[in-house]
């Protein structure tokens, strides 16, 4: 597992990063990084699978 600073550093690389996440998970996230930096992929189940690039 990662805390939140390394994911920090992960998702704002040029690289392409998958997170798969709880929905109820997504708000604390778009607070860490910015709402801007997510696209969802996928949702279903209550879950979400988000990327980092459009």
């Amino acid at each position: 597992f990662i805390d939140d600073t390394e994911f920090k550093e992960i998702w704002e690389k040029s690289e392409r990063c998958y997170l798969l996440v709880e929905k109820p998970s997504f708000a604390r996230l778009q607070k860490l990084v910015g709402a801007e930096k997510f696209y969802i992929v996928r949702e279903a189940g209550g879950k979400l699978i988000l990327t980092n690039l459009p």
